[in-house]
């Protein structure tokens, strides 16, 4: 009951918008993360995401932004279009460059003192 009289208030002081992404967000952190498959494969590549996300997913929705008219239907292509290609491309940074790494990296010995 709490919960409602608070997302009520929230949709009344805030607005639907700020109150439906807060609720969503609220939903993520509390289901349970391992049985997840998008929230596993992010948690996967979440280290090559954040090195190559700048780099990658900004100049492609500059790139498409120069290119493309500037309506609000082009600006969310373009930036979906920015998210999808960071991904890709940091899932096969993860494949190619960190998952070789990390399997390198184990096989190396420390000498004890």
């Amino acid at each position: 009951m709490f919960a409602i009289a608070i997302t009520i208030i929230g949709v009344y002081t805030e607005g639907w918008l700020i109150m439906t992404c807060g609720l969503l967000t609220l939903f993520i952190l509390m289901m349970p993360l391992k049985q997840n498959g998008i929230i596993s494969f992010l948690s996967m590549i979440s280290f090559s995401l954040y090195l190559t996300h700048d780099v990658i997913g900004s100049n492609v929705v500059v790139i498409m932004g120069m290119h493309l008219p500037k309506t609000f239907l082009f600006k969310g292509l373009s930036f979906i279009t920015g998210i999808a290609v960071s991904l890709l491309v940091a899932f096969v940074f993860y494949k190619l460059v960190e998952e070789p790494c990390v399997k390198l990296s184990k096989r190396i010995k420390y000498a004890v003192k």
